[in-house]
């Protein structure tokens, strides 16, 4: 679509085509932008949940050696 804008802008409208094309490249460096965020987010969730997995799991074993170990007390 950007494409056929900025054609028809060259053919027609000459005038403003730098004008155009300053937008189209805002736009696409927007849309990077917003691309690497979403990245950064996913990867972001990504670790919380494998830190919320570690932290489970140690508290786990936690409970089971403190268990096995208050169980062997007279």
């Amino acid at each position: 679509m950007w494409q056929d804008a900025l054609r028809v802008c060259k053919e027609y409208v000459p005038g403003k085509l730098d004008m155009l094309q300053d937008e189209y490249e805002k736009e696409m460096l927007d849309k990077s932008t917003r691309g690497a965020e979403t990245l950064i987010q996913q990867v972001m969730c990504s670790c919380i949940l494998s830190l919320n997995q570690i932290v489970f799991i140690h508290e786990w074993f936690t409970c089971t050696v403190l268990r096995t170990l208050c169980s062997s007390v007279p």
